[in-house]
């Protein structure tokens, strides 16, 4: 698994996007940021995926 050595202006933006608002669906930052670099996030712990209140189990937010 790649580490992440530097973030660049999408990983900003990304992470700022999830500072105003706490939450943010995974198909939305895939459009600011890649899909693997999600997953990085993820599993490097710099974000928490959890399952939306809404009954829609497919849908994760941070």
């Amino acid at each position: 698994m790649r580490n992440i050595n530097r973030l660049n202006f999408r990983d900003i933006q990304a992470l700022n996007g999830l500072r105003v608002c706490g939450y943010a669906m995974r198909a939305d930052m895939e459009k600011i940021i890649s899909r693997n670099r999600v997953e990085v996030f993820l599993k490097r712990g710099y974000a928490e995926a959890a399952q939306a209140g809404t009954g829609q189990a497919e849908e994760s937010v941070w």
